[in-house]
């Protein structure tokens, strides 16, 4: 559904790269910052890969490799 996140170091999810952030109230907050900052064409940039990956994790997806 394209919707951006942010995630901290210890999660799985390095794929996010610049919003993959320290466990932290100021970079948490800087990330926010950046996020709600970048225009619609920036954001979906910043996150194509991120998104290109979730789309391995559907239902659907892996439901086809189980088959």
């Amino acid at each position: 559904c394209h919707t951006p996140a942010i995630a901290t170091i210890g999660t799985p999810w390095e794929i996010l790269g610049d919003f993959f952030v320290e466990r932290s109230v100021p970079a948490l907050t800087e990330a926010m910052r950046r996020l709600v900052n970048l225009s619609p064409q920036d954001r979906e940039s910043a996150f194509a890969q991120a998104y290109a990956f979730a789309r391995t994790l559907s239902w659907n997806t892996l439901a086809t490799r189980l088959e």
